[in-house]
């Protein structure tokens, strides 16, 4: 398990978000994707921050309107999270007209390079409190890891850990070979 890096789990195409979006165009791709956040990056396509769910219901809290709480959020829709589909793209979110992504979003974003452990990663996400990792070269986006990315690994079944180690040593073996040759 602990052989996984970052790139060999990550989800590459990353649905990005710009933050002079509306909330409510915000919404409607998190329901129409089925995500519950998405990196921030600016026209450069440099990562500016990060905004999900928990970041509108905060921000609705504080304005003192609807949620008040994710699950309050999603029973606001009229659709429960795993009952998403397209035909469940709006949401109430009328009273955030004017919010930009921006004015919610959380600016000191938390990230790992494509070559970190899935050991780091979780750490990382245990240790933060948060459950998606952005993963970065440079300041530009090249895919996420989930706590669910983490847990598809670790819930793989012995058979497929055995199999993948097979395979890992018989190439350690070969490479080991062509050492003792050379």
């Amino acid at each position: 398990m602990y052989d996984y890096k970052a790139s060999d789990i990550m989800t590459k195409d990353v649905i990005c978000v710009n933050p002079e979006m509306k909330i409510n165009e915000l919404d409607k791709i998190f329901v129409k994707h089925k995500i519950t956040g998405a990196p921030v990056v600016d026209e450069n396509e440099n990562l500016v921050g990060v905004v999900s769910q928990s970041n509108i219901v905060n921000y609705d809290l504080k304005k003192g309107m609807h949620a008040g709480s994710i699950s309050d959020y999603y029973r606001s829709t009229g659709i429960e999270p795993r009952q998403m589909t397209d035909d469940f793209i709006t949401t109430d979110t009328s009273n955030l007209i004017d919010t930009e992504v921006q004015d919610i979003m959380a600016a000191n974003v938390i990230t790992a390079n494509p070559d970190d452990s899935i050991h780091d990663l979780a750490n990382t996400m245990c240790d933060k409190k948060i459950h998606r990792l952005v993963i970065v070269e440079g300041n530009k986006v090249v895919g996420m890891v989930s706590t669910l990315d983490i847990l598809k690994v670790v819930g793989k079944t012995q058979g497929e850990r055995d199999e993948a180690k097979k395979k890992l040593d018989t190439a350690l073996n070969a490479i080991e070979d062509l050492r003792k040759r050379l």
